[in-house]
Formats: C-alpha cells, sequence, structure tokens
C-alpha cells in the first residue's frame, strides 16, 4: 500500500500536530510494515533529518498548512490528481483537512479537536467560521476519521453528525527522550533562561483556552502561601488574542517571579519538565492534553484540568481539579509542595501512566485504519 502523509506541519518551530507528525513518522519508520510512505512537505522539512529507509520518499508540495485559502483550493484540486499520478492508495491529512471533491480517492482524516465548534470565542472568529466549514466538509467526505479521545470522538459525532462507527479513537505517545534529565541538563536549562528559584511549569501555546489567566491567579495564592520562594515558568509560543494574558504575565508584582521562554526545543523541554516541582496544566478544553503524559515521563507532578480529554489522558494519576477554580488549583499545587510522600507518590504515578503511551502503537493503530480505508470490507 502506498500512503501520501501531508506532512506540511513538520516546520520551523513546530508543535501540536506538527509534532503528531513528526513521531508518527519516526514511529513508522521502526514497525516492520511493507507500506511505502510519500511525505508531502514544506520547504526545509526537519522530517529531512530523519534516518528513514527506502520506504519513505518526499514529495514538495506548493504551499504551507498555513496557506489559506489559495493553499486549500490547491489541496482539493490539484492535490487529488497528483496522488492518483503517483498510485496513492490512501491520502492522509493529519491535521483536520483532505480533499472533499475527489469520492473515488480513500481519504484519512485526523481530528485532533472541535475547537471551532465548542469555544469559538478562544479564537479569531473569521478563522472559527472557516474552519468549521472545512473541517465539516472533511469529516464527512473522507473514508475514515482519527482522533486522539474518546472526548472527542464524542463530539464530532454530537457535532458534525458523524457516525461513531466511522470514527477511530488513537492515543497519541510519549516520545523516548522524555525521561528525567540529569541534573547537570536541569542546571543547563535554569541558566539558559535565568530560573533561579524552585518552579512551577506550565507548557502550551499562549491563548484563552489554556486558562493561563486563571493560573496567574492561582499562582499568586500559592507564590505567598509556599513556604519557600517559587517561580512559575511558562514555555510557549505567543497565540492568538494572547494579549491580556501577556499584560498579566507582565504585572508589576510578578515581575521578578515569572518566566516566559518562548518557544524551546525539545532537548531544553526535557530538562524544563524534569526540574520543575510541580506541572500545572489548567486548560479549559483540549483534544488531548499530550504536555500532561511528558510531565508525567520526565518524573514531575501534575495538577491538570478536569474536563474534557484530560481525565482520560492523566487516569489516577495527576491531581485533577475545576479549572475555573482558581482557589482548587492553588491548594492542589500547595498541596504537592508541601508534603513529601504526597509528590513521591504522584512522580511514581505519573511514570506508570506515561508507560502506557507508546507511539508504536500509535503507528501501528493507524496502520490499522489505513488498511480498514482501502479495504472497508475487512
Amino acid at each position: 500500500m502506498r500512503i501520501l502523509l501531508d506532512a506540511r506541519t513538520v516546520s520551523h518551530e513546530f508543535s501540536g500536530v506538527g509534532n503528531y507528525v513528526l513521531e508518527l513518522v519516526r514511529a513508522f519508520s521502526r514497525l516492520d510494515a511493507d507500506h511505502e510512505f510519500v511525505l508531502g512537505v514544506w520547504g526545509e522539512s526537519p522530517l529531512r533529518e530523519l534516518d528513514l529507509d527506502e520506504r519513505f520518499r518526499f514529495s514538495e508540495l506548493p504551499f504551507s498548512h498555513e496557506s489559506h485559502p489559495l493553499g486549500d483550493l490547491w489541496e482539493e484540486l490539484v492535490l487529488p490528481r497528483r496522488a492518483a499520478r503517483t498510485g496513492v492508495d490512501v491520502l492522509h491529512g493529519p491535521a483536520f483537512l483532505v480533499p472533499t471533491l475527489q469520492s473515488r480517492l480513500t481519504t484519512v482524516v485526523t481530528i485532533h479537536d472541535l475547537v471551532a465548534f465548542s469555544h469559538p470565542e478562544t479564537i479569531p472568529w473569521k478563522y472559527a467560521a472557516y474552519m468549521r466549514q472545512l473541517i465539516r466538509r472533511a469529516a464527512r467526505a473522507s473514508t475514515r476519521v482519527i482522533t486522539d479521545s474518546e472526548s472527542v470522538r464524542r463530539d464530532i459525532h454530537d457535532h458534525l453528525g458523524v457516525p461513531e462507527r466511522k470514527v477511530d479513537c488513537i492515543p497519541l505517545g510519549v516520545p523516548d527522550r522524555f525521561r528525567p534529565a540529569d541534573p547537570g541538563a536541569v542546571a543547563r536549562v535554569r541558566s539558559l533562561y535565568d530560573i533561579r528559584r524552585d518552579y512551577i511549569l506550565f507548557v502550551g501555546n499562549l491563548e484563552p483556552r489554556k486558562n493561563l489567566s486563571g493560573l496567574v491567579r492561582a499562582f499568586r495564592r500559592i507564590r505567598d502561601e509556599a513556604a519557600r520562594p517559587i517561580d512559575l515558568v511558562v514555555v510557549g509560543r505567543i497565540a492568538w488574542k494572547s494579549g491580556p494574558l501577556l499584560r498579566e504575565l507582565r504585572a508589576e508584582d510578578l515581575r521578578d517571579s515569572v518566566r516566559t521562554t518562548g518557544y524551546v526545543d525539545a532537548e531544553d523541554l526535557v530538562a524544563l519538565y524534569s526540574g520543575a516541582q510541580v506541572f500545572v496544566f489548567p486548560s479549559f478544553w483540549e483534544g488531548f492534553g499530550i504536555p500532561v503524559l511528558e510531565a508525567m515521563a520526565c518524573g514531575t507532578p501534575v495538577v491538570a484540568s478536569n474536563l474534557a480529554s484530560i481525565p482520560e489522558v492523566a487516569g489516577d494519576a495527576a491531581q485533577l481539579v475545576c479549572p475555573t477554580d482558581d482557589n482548587a488549583i492553588a491548594s492542589a499545587v500547595l498541596r504537592l509542595l508541601r508534603d513529601p510522600a504526597a509528590h513521591e507518590a504522584s512522580v511514581a504515578a505519573g511514570l506508570k501512566r506515561a508507560r502506557r503511551f507508546p507511539w508504536e502503537r500509535t503507528a501501528r493503530e493507524t496502520l490499522g485504519v489505513y488498511e480498514r480505508a482501502r479495504e472497508p470490507n475487512r
């Protein structure tokens, strides 16, 4: 079987869907699968740096994944013909979209979340309206739909009217590089990002649905009540509607205790997770919530939201709290800071939980979806 994977999201300073594609390709390369993979890339893709065997080849695509609407038109009108000419059996769109006008093309689309439907107020309204239209069409036209969690699987049925039997839930994985870092690596990133005290950590794009405003409010109480000085370190790129949040992070009373790093590479991220006293993820809505598992794999206790997919991911290995309750967030963090036994138990539970999410399983189950899409009667 020849598979065309639209890999354009793997680009400079990628996160989210880009990480999904990168790790999927890495895991495919480790499987003993007799398939050909055509990786559709744009520009200087980091995928070209991987040590891939002869099953993999690259196909240069003329538009980035962020080219709207011109790139979307090219994807609808030209990409299917290119796929047919090169003998593609299955086209996988891992970033919400696939061609919808060519009914003879076997397509698989991954829909990671439905924020444009469930929380449109957290993203620019024009983008939300546009994406609702494209996602609805892709979900209905594709041969199979993949999503990362049962929470989103139900949402796809409720919001889009797609039968649940057409949707496969395949959890994401945790790359092997996420493991407790050695003290030297932690000391290096502390120096690099000017982190002078113990710290609690947040990782994610700076946008409204991540609820960083609630974390900042909770942090004020944590800082005042902790037995020792504590900082808040915020890792992530500035995203949409982040202006008010940036003003909160730069408030005068937080100047000496909040550090924002922007985007960091994978090596630094592992060390930042490993050095944190607690990882806090109070998001209002997630399609999966991979930072929760990354932190656990690095041996860091987790306090996380009890909404959407996060309880599926965290299981009983995190302290789950209502993200709208700033005091609940603060109390959970303070407990882990004050109680060594609770801290140690949370570390052990998290390490065990993270081991249940290998990328090889994600890749193997994804190949199974391709096969079912190609031969629906199997």
